[in-house]
């Protein structure tokens, strides 16, 4: 079986940087974003291509809330993991009873990262 392939968005490069090396280290796939309208691209041309996506809500441009609206357009029960400095209303992402979302707020401990990317990621 395939390592899951995450799609990993944060607009800062030294935290998106870190959370690839965790996240590798750990035998998964990472593919990194540091604005919401690459992620789109990437993702909506192969959406198939990754397993769950972690999104930071508080991205320029496009929020993360409007990006995880349109990933969960096209791959409507994707795992999601929010995470943000700033408190978050998870149930408001949640447009899918089916959906798993989690959410992490900053700063997290690498191994908080992976234990969330792992519980997502399972069946």
């Amino acid at each position: 079986m395939a390592p899951a392939r995450i799609l990993v968005v944060d607009d800062a490069p030294t935290l998106l940087t870190a959370m690839k090396m965790f996240l590798t280290r750990r035998g998964y796939g990472v593919t990194c974003c540091h604005s919401a309208e690459d992620a789109w691209r990437r993702f909506e041309a192969r959406p198939d291509d990754f397993s769950a996506a972690l999104v930071d809500m508080t991205l320029p441009r496009m929020s993360g809330e409007q990006l995880i609206a349109k990933l969960v357009g096209i791959k409507p029960l994707i795992p999601l993991i929010a995470c943000s400095g700033y408190h978050v209303d998870v149930a408001k992402l949640q447009s899918h009873k089916d959906q798993r979302i989690t959410y992490l707020q900053k700063p997290f401990t690498p191994a908080t990262l992976v234990g969330a990317v792992k519980r997502v990621c399972q069946p």
